[in-house]
């Protein structure tokens, strides 16, 4: 089961998705964990209270870029509500909490917690993509760097 999560997570970081720059973005918002030295920038276009298209650049680890890239691929296209509420719960599932277990089951919230092992110094790189995006949902700024 860890090759296939490792696989799948290797996938995240090898492929990349939306890792790109937005030049339409209604929103830019910068991101760093300042523990391990990963930098981040989100680029968002939002209408109508929804996501219309998310990207990111960044430097960082594997996990960080895995987990944008997951972000990203899950939250394109939803609601901004919906959106905040799956940042909320991956967070909680990452930090020990209990979450719903459909949304616990699915292969890449499996795939982020296998990789992560025993190493609870890595969530802060699991979570930065996701805490980043969350500033900049609840920002009223347009553009914030």
């Amino acid at each position: 089961m860890t090759k296939l999560y490792d696989d799948f997570i290797m996938d995240y970081i090898r492929n990349a998705r939306n890792f790109r720059v937005i030049q339409d973005a209604s929103r830019t918002v910068h991101g760093a964990n300042t523990f391990c030295g990963d930098e981040m920038t989100l680029y968002l276009r939002l209408e109508d209270e929804r996501i219309e298209d998310i990207a990111f650049q960044c430097m960082s680890c594997g996990i960080s870029m895995a987990s944008a890239s997951i972000m990203t691929e899950h939250v394109k296209g939803r609601p901004v509500s919906s959106t905040l509420n799956s940042i909320r719960a991956f967070i909680d599932l990452l930090h020990g909490n209990r979450i719903s277990p459909a949304v616990a089951a699915e292969t890449w919230i499996q795939a982020m917690l296998e990789s992560l092992g025993d190493s609870r110094s890595r969530v802060g790189c699991a979570t930065l993509a996701w805490t980043t995006l969350e500033s900049a949902l609840q920002s009223q700024q347009p553009h914030s760097a």
